[in-house]
């Protein structure tokens, strides 16, 4: 027998023992070594809640809590009206101007049914003013959905 069939032999065992462990070792490896997901309630980000809120814009000022006179400009229907006067009041330069956002979790406490309500406020102030208005909702956590009839204003 020629010396190199001898090492092609023992390449190809080496090689099919190597591949056997790979998939005993993948195949047999324990629960406790897999990193466990984490299932806890996850708070929807500023981007999300604005984004709900976009969608959502149509809803009427008469459908939604709070929302009604004297607490809204008079020619406001709905709103993404609200939203944009509180966008008109960050476009003067003379302002100091933030977004504010804020989340707290309702609802079960087992996790099941968790919601969270999110606070999206434009805040300005000038020399003589201080003003927020904003809008709060409820998402829910097992969709990411606005819960239905829970857009207020915030005044």
């Amino acid at each position: 027998m020629p010396p190199n069939s001898n090492r092609r032999r023992v390449a190809a065992f080496l090689t099919a023992a190597s591949a056997l462990s790979m998939v005993v070792l993948v195949g047999c490896g324990g629960s406790d070594d897999a990193p466990t997901p984490d299932r806890r309630p996850t708070p929807p980000t500023a981007k999300e809640a604005l984004g709900l809120i976009l969608r959502n814009g149509g809803i009427g000022l008469d459908e939604a809590k709070s929302c009604v006179e004297p607490k809204v400009p008079t020619d406001d229907q709905t709103i993404l009206d609200y939203l944009a006067t509180a966008l008109a009041y960050q476009a003067d330069p003379v302002t100091k101007n933030s977004l504010r956002f804020g989340v707290k979790r309702i609802g079960d406490k087992d996790d099941a049914n968790v919601e969270w309500q999110t606070d999206v406020v434009f805040h300005g102030e000038d020399s003589e003013d201080v003003w927020n208005y904003g809008v709060r909702l409820t998402i829910r956590n097992n969709d990411r959905s606005l819960k239905k009839n829970s857009i207020t204003c915030i005044p």
